[in-house]
């Protein structure tokens, strides 16, 4: 019998860091996508300035990946169920019964509330939060692959707003936010989560100072921020940190306002109002166009005010000459001369012969109509 002792093999763990992933690969995988082209799957945070209408643009957006809504101008391949955690449900149903109103929904209620699950917010601890995971063990949703086979798209979980789901005893506090955050994500695992959030000041001209109130980790460790900011009281959709690349980097918001009728506390039906934003693309040439209109439209508002200056001018001062007119009628002296010889060409004014070989000025039947306050 042998005294030599037994060898007791024991598998040693692998550290995290010591499992290699071949790099070389024969297919490129695409980043995974929630909303084609603006909005990947992961971990997600939306800001915006309180009462600029985050709701109202983001529940039409999130119906997209659900496949419920119609004649939407962005789309989404993958399609998946979506969980709307909301700090006024009541909000969202009146945006759903407006977008119904108009023909962007034509799914049953029960189709609609298959892929589209609303749920009234609650503040929770983040450990709170994640123990939701088994629930929704059932809203993983197959996607036919090119090859035929299955893909199980994981839902999209949205928390409007973080104020009103996450309990938090600080959230300027980078540790505890980058705490929760870290928890969130390792605990949702695929789930696909959007953090919904306030900005101090929402200015599309500095949007790269524009932040999540409280800490800098709300943005710092999840995978990508959009920003609704406001520029010449238009709104706009604007990508801030991303993982991906596209040419669009900004939309202009649409709003849309659907009346229709409801019913109030007292059963009584009243007529509400209800508006919602659709984000359309703006590329660097449509920008440019808009600001060439605005210019083009100041200087004929400029060039306007210019001859009824000049109008009224005369029309108190017959028979002025070029000279008086330029030198009284405020505005370049060169815009003042084209302006009047404009209204010469036209009919407007009358010139004749002066003093000293001058021009004399007068109203004519056409510009004292114009010229009258009447």
């Amino acid at each position: 019998m042998s005294n030599k002792p037994s060898i007791i093999e024991v598998d040693i763990p692998i550290h995290p860091f010591a499992k290699f992933i071949d790099g070389y690969t024969d297919t490129v995988e695409a980043p995974e996508m929630v909303v084609d082209d603006l909005w990947a799957a992961g971990t997600v945070c939306i800001a915006g300035e309180r009462g600029l209408g985050k709701t109202s643009m983001l529940v039409p957006l999130a119906l997209v990946p659900a496949g419920v809504v119609l004649d939407y101008p962005l789309q989404a391949k993958i399609r998946r169920k979506v969980v709307y955690v909301a700090e006024d449900v009541a909000q969202v149903r009146r945006i759903i019964s407006a977008m119904r109103s108009t023909g962007l929904i034509t799914a049953s209620k029960q189709e609609f509330n298959q892929w589209f699950r609303l749920v009234e917010a609650k503040r929770l601890p983040p450990r709170e939060i994640v123990k939701v995971v088994p629930d929704y063990e059932d809203l993983w949703t197959p996607n036919t692959k090119s090859d035929g086979s299955i893909y199980l798209a994981p839902p999209l979980v949205i928390l409007d707003t973080t104020n009103a789901t996450i309990n938090l005893d600080n959230i300027s506090d980078n540790a505890e936010v980058s705490s929760a955050v870290s928890l969130l994500r390792q605990e949702m695992g695929r789930i696909n989560l959007v953090l919904v959030g306030h900005v101090a000041k929402a200015s599309r001209n500095d949007v790269k100072q524009v932040t999540f109130i409280g800490a800098g980790s709300w943005e710092g460790d999840t995978q990508q921020a959009m920003y609704l900011v406001s520029d010449n009281n238009e709104r706009y959709l604007v990508l801030g940190k991303k993982r991906f690349e596209t040419e669009v980097t900004e939309y202009i918001i649409r709003s849309h306002v659907k009346e229709f009728e409801a019913t109030d506390k007292l059963g009584y039906t009243v007529l509400i109002r209800c508006f919602y934003g659709i984000p359309e693309t703006t590329t660097g040439t449509k920008k440019q166009e808009a600001k060439e209109r605005a210019d083009t439209d100041r200087k004929a508002a400029g060039w306007t005010a210019c001859q009824n200056r000049i109008l009224e001018y005369v029309g108190e001062n017959p028979g002025a000459s070029t000279r008086s007119i330029s030198a009284t009628v405020s505005g370049a002296s060169a815009t003042v001369r084209d302006a009047l010889q404009e209204l010469v060409e036209t009919g407007q004014i009358e010139q004749s012969a002066g003093l000293n070989g001058g021009q004399a000025h007068n109203l004519s039947e056409i510009g004292t109509v114009r010229h009258s306050p009447h």
